[in-house]
């Protein structure tokens, strides 16, 4: 098998098979190495933190969370890696959402944070940014328990179970951040109730697999977006979860800002203050 590989890289230095990206797309599937395999993803091109002025951030946060205290199946210190370019449209969306920011003072806001692994790679970025981090609080929401099954709609896949989730553990796994942390523990949306959060975000993230409660998040939340805030959703391109995307497809027909929808099944809102027709 090594030699047949080695013969067609050979193959692929031929001008005519370089020039006809039908063939060399089918030498590079079979035989070449991809630079990054994952969650749902296979891509042959220069993966997006390798960079030398910046991404260290980035990078020794991958490294990091493999010490974390892991409890959702599949998910583990050898598996982690295979979420990397969720993370970085994470560590990417949280740049943004500082830079653009015209706010003294931020607060962030999570929805769906389990075992806190997003929450780490949102904080270290933010903690990358010292004078940002003095003027900053961040609300994770979560049940830390089984979904309810009346969350579902009648073609969302069947609840993974969250019973596993521990609220101690997510503590500890984000512990460095400990007096940035506001932890909502409950039932969307009655913990809105328990919990009200800030009056203003310049950052939300969704992690939530449900439509129905995805919903209930950008009704109570998109009004206190700021200008340049971002809004980032986790479910939106799993063909599993279809009725979050037609939610939020739905919801942003019509708003101020940009949906740009990503091939990790992610999506990021920008908002905007600019009176854009939408038709």
């Amino acid at each position: 098998m090594k030699l047949l590989g080695f013969f067609f890289k050979i193959i692929t230095k031929i001008p005519f098979v370089r020039k006809n990206t039908i063939l060399k797309g089918i030498f590079d599937i079979f035989f070449e190495k991809p630079k990054f395999y994952g969650w749902g993803m296979r891509t042959m091109h220069e993966n997006p933190w390798i960079d030398n002025f910046q991404e260290s951030t980035f990078r020794k946060s991958c490294i990091d969370v493999k010490n974390f205290q892991f409890t959702m199946a599949g998910i583990n210190k050898k598996t982690v890696d295979q979420l990397k370019w969720r993370h970085w449209i994470v560590a990417f969306a949280t740049r943004y959402a500082i830079d653009f920011s015209s706010q003294e003072s931020n607060n962030f806001v999570e929805c769906g944070t389990a075992d806190g692994i997003t929450a780490f790679f949102i904080l270290r970025e933010i903690h990358s940014r010292p004078n940002f981090a003095k003027n900053f609080k961040m609300f994770c929401y979560d049940a830390w328990d089984k979904m309810e099954s009346t969350s579902l709609s009648t073609t969302e896949s069947k609840p993974i179970d969250y019973s596993v989730l521990n609220l101690d553990s997510t503590k500890e796994n984000l512990i460095e951040f400990k007096d940035d942390l506001t932890f909502c523990k409950g039932y969307i949306p009655n913990s809105f109730e328990l919990f009200p959060g800030p009056s203003s975000i310049s950052f939300l993230h969704v992690d939530i697999n449900s439509s129905k409660i995805t919903l209930e998040i950008l009704e109570y939340f998109f009004d206190k977006l700021t200008k340049n805030g971002v809004i980032l959703f986790d479910d939106y391109g799993w063909s599993t979860y279809a009725d979050t995307k037609n939610v939020v497809d739905e919801f942003f027909h019509k708003k101020s800002g940009t949906l740009l929808k990503l091939p990790t099944s992610q999506a990021i809102f920008f908002r905007s203050d600019q009176n854009v027709l939408k038709i």
